[in-house]
């Protein structure tokens, strides 16, 4: 990942170019005494936007242990070198249950007995730069329902249909891609690095995505593991059982409704 891809989907502005031009005129001299300053001094605050330097470092996270097993899981840990002012929101019952890379729709489910709110949480995937969309708020799953979530596309929202338009409206990657879903974490484009966030993933058609070390930290996707990247025409859809690439299927599509497993 280079400067120009986050450029991209953060929308960082440019620093201005060109000379800087002196000031005109006489200098005005400072009228009255001098008031001494009272109290201690603050210390600066540190400024909420990150530099694009900052964000690939920490996107790019260090570099993994030599000799590491696959069973091992990974050690990596992103939080440790983030400042986190707030809360960790308590994750919920929601899963990723379905996703079509071909026409970029995502399904979601809530398996629980009771409604759930996701409003506010974040949907992300990378191209391989970093693309993600807020939910609204007061967006809530029915227990036992479906959320069919159009990637990109412009149209009227529902119970059951949610159209989203990320400001890079980068479609999901065929054959290969990965999806994750974030709990309400505010913003800080920092935080997608952060596992405490994470509600749920999966990756398809190879391994390595950027997301998927976040996702081994979490314990919910095993290093190296992928979904087998599925026809044009098919989905793959989730058994309800597990966290690997063996609970995942090719299917027709069914997004919206209850997944058809072979």
């Amino acid at each position: 990942m280079g400067p120009n891809d986050i450029q991209s989907a953060t929308g960082f502005a440019q620093p201005a170019t060109g000379p800087t031009q002196p000031a005109t005129g006489p200098t005005q001299p400072a009228t009255g005494p001098t008031q001494p300053a009272t109290g201690p001094t603050q210390p600066a605050l540190e400024p909420a936007q990150r530099s694009i330097d900052e964000i690939l470092t920490i996107l790019d996270g260090p570099e993994p242990s030599e000799g590491l097993d696959s069973s091992e899981g990974l050690t990596r840990d992103f939080g440790s070198t983030i400042a986190i002012n707030q809360v960790i929101p308590e994750k919920n019952a929601v899963i990723i249950n379905e996703v079509f890379p071909q026409v970029s729709q995502i399904e979601l489910h809530n398996p629980s007995t009771e409604p759930i709110d996701i409003g506010g949480f974040w949907l992300c995937h990378t191209t391989p730069a970093l693309v993600y969309d807020l939910i609204p708020e007061n967006t809530v799953i029915a227990p036992g329902g479906f959320l069919a979530i159009h990637w990109g596309t412009q149209g009227r929202s529902t119970e059951r249909q949610l159209f989203t338009t990320p400001a890079v409206p980068l479609p999901l990657n065929v054959p290969h891609g990965e999806f994750g879903l974030y709990t309400n974490f505010g913003f800080d484009e920092a935080n997608f690095a952060i596992s405490d966030f994470l509600q749920d993933y999966v990756q398809w058609g190879e391994d390595e995505h950027w997301r998927e070390r976040v996702a081994t930290e979490a314990n919910m996707w095993p290093v190296g593991a992928f979904v087998p990247s599925p026809n044009p025409e098919q989905s793959i859809s989730y058994d309800g059982d597990g966290d690997s690439a063996e609970d995942w299927v090719a299917t027709a599509s069914t997004i919206g409704f209850g997944n058809t497993l072979p």
